[in-house]
């Protein structure tokens, strides 16, 4: 037990921060959790935390700025948003936010609901209770819906990022928001394509989102084949931009045609679009895994894009993943669970291969589940020599996205697979963030369990490294530290939900480490042992050691 500890507790309605000697917490009442989502604006530091029927704005010390009730609201699946008529009962239902995307230029951050069909609302940076604006309920594409299971609020995510680099210079400030939504059981009439680039009109009132690009010659986006609508299944879990192309990580149905097809499940998948691409025909997607020993490990959990990684100037993505035998989207947690870091470079030059493979070769497929068909039904790739494939933006065949061959021998040489970094025995990594300390990488990871770990980032190895740090954030095995966890602009402080409870938890600091053998020799910032603590050698006034343990005398 940490000695010393100092606990105030400030007192909010049902609401209430915490802060101890280690870290910080605040907590919501019970019927606002579990909280979903949290995203950082790193140039304020303001937090910005979802949860159910409820939007919050957070200083850096978890102080409340602003606390907007977002739910629950009248509604039903049927219908479209009041003020639109119902010819069904609506009821209170409840909205669950579970998308949260920043626009800096513009100021405002975007927050999209579980009811309503997904139906978003901007809210100012400064202040989200001064101006909110709630986008026009009867357009589909001011919606961004998916299914909500469990506390994992959402199978959909969405970023704001650059626009096509002709416009750039004209309007450097415009940004288009990126969406992968994942498949839902909710009529197609209210339902959005499952990718899509969007642009926000602000001249509208109430404020639109259309697709960027929606004419008969031009188009950005793509959707699964409406008779796969309620069979194929994905989930997305991250995306970013990168050297204009959008990424998105998807765990979706390896056949789209789901239990039709014979020994099928899920498989974790790195898609990537061209920016400028007019017609999204530069949607192309790759298997992606992680190996420990003989086991092959499937189901991203999270992931992070860092520049921290072996060397520097270079761009890595860490990916936390699980594994299932079964035809199930959640990870068996008694098969553990493992870390792999992707070298983007690799990453580039594997997308490469998979589009010379399609184009010289005919090595590779249309993409199932945007074409309706099971894999084996799926067309192999058409051979084009004159196809230009650096820095590819889409062609003149081709066209419905390109994926992975069926063919079993070929398909092999196009998976990105990486061997692991980390290995976690008998839970599931669900968080992931990397950080630099004294010239060292360091991987911040969650639990489905509740624990936050610190791990050493190395190079794969026979023997992987074990965590230096590990540390209870939840006291309850049965509450997860959620995925999407944030960490600030100075990399010292770590931001995590967990059931209806924020924390802080501090990054630089040594007291974490409870016993001189966790303390001293092991930590990257430098820690020692002092008296009966672990501190840093400044805030020691006598007696530290940084290079080892006191003896323990015994008679």
């Amino acid at each position: 037990m940490l000695e010393n500890l100092i606990t105030v507790i400030l007192q909010l309605f049902c609401s209430f921060l915490v802060v101890t000697g280690i870290f910080q917490t605040y907590n919501v009442d019970q019927e606002n959790g579990p909280l979903g989502k949290i995203t950082i604006d790193k140039r304020s530091g303001y937090l910005y935390v979802g949860g159910n029927n409820i939007l919050l704005q957070l200083y850096s010390n978890l102080s409340v700025i602003s606390e907007v009730s977002v739910g629950p609201i009248l509604d039903n699946s049927k219908c479209y948003p009041l003020p639109a008529p119902c010819g069904y009962q609506r009821e209170l239902t409840d909205n669950k936010i579970h998308v949260l995307a920043i626009n800096e230029p513009k100021e405002y951050i975007l927050a999209c609901g579980t009811a309503n069909h997904g139906l978003c609302t901007a809210y100012s940076l400064s202040d989200i209770g001064a101006m909110n604006k709630t986008l026009n309920p009867m357009k589909a594409t001011n919606n961004i819906g998916g299914s909500v299971s469990g506390s994992s609020y959402s199978n959909s995510y969405a970023f704001f990022g650059l626009t096509h680099s002709k416009l750039r210079k004209i309007n450097p400030d415009n940004r288009l928001l990126y969406v992968a939504m994942g498949t839902a059981n909710q009529s197609l009439q209210f339902t959005p394509a499952m990718i899509s680039s969007r642009e926000v009109k602000y001249s509208s009132n109430p404020w639109d989102m259309d697709y960027f690009l929606n004419s008969t010659t031009s188009s950005s986006f793509m959707n699964v084949e409406p008779s796969l609508q309620y069979r194929f299944r994905s989930y997305y879990i991250y995306g970013f931009e990168h050297s204009n192309y959008t990424y998105f990580i998807s765990v979706q149905m390896n056949d789209p045609t789901a239990f039709e097809a014979e020994n099928n499940r899920f498989v974790t998948k790195i898609i990537r679009i061209c920016q400028d691409d007019e017609k999204y025909s530069s949607y192309t997607e790759l298997p992606i895994e992680c190996s420990h020993g003989d086991k092959k490990y499937h189901i991203a959990t999270s992931a992070i894009l860092s520049d921290h990684g072996y060397l520097p100037f270079e761009k890595y993505l860490y990916i936390t993943f699980g594994k299932q035998d079964e035809l199930n989207p959640s990870p068996d947690r008694n098969q553990g669970s493992v870390m792999c870091t992707f070298d983007f470079n690799k990453i580039t030059e594997l997308f490469e291969k998979l589009l010379s493979d399609c184009f010289t070769g005919g090595d590779g497929n249309e993409v199932a589940w945007f074409v309706g068909k099971s894999l084996k039904e799926a067309r192999a790739c058409t051979r084009d020599s004159t196809q230009n494939l650096k820095n590819f933006c889409g062609g003149k065949k081709n066209v419905y996205g390109i994926q992975e061959s069926t063919d079993l021998n070929k398909r092999r040489n196009q998976i990105l697979k990486y061997s692991a970094i980390y290995h976690e025995e008998k839970s599931i990594l669900s968080s992931v963030n990397v950080i630099n300390q004294n010239g060292k990488n360091v991987a911040v990871l969650g639990t489905d369990e509740g624990y936050l770990m610190k791990v050493l980032v190395k190079k794969p190895a026979a023997s992987l490294p074990s965590p230096y740090m590990t540390y209870d954030i939840t006291k309850d095995r049965k509450v997860k530290i959620e995925p999407g966890a944030q960490t600030d602009s100075s990399e010292t402080s770590v931001y995590l939900l967990s059931n209806t409870q924020v924390t802080k938890f501090p990054l630089d600091a040594c007291e974490v480490h409870t016993t001189c053998e966790q303390c001293v020799g092991v930590d990257p910032l430098g820690c020692g042992w002092c008296g009966n603590k672990c501190t840093s050698q400044q805030t020691c006034s006598s007696g530290w050691s940084g290079q080892s343990c006191p003896p323990i005398i015994t008679r």
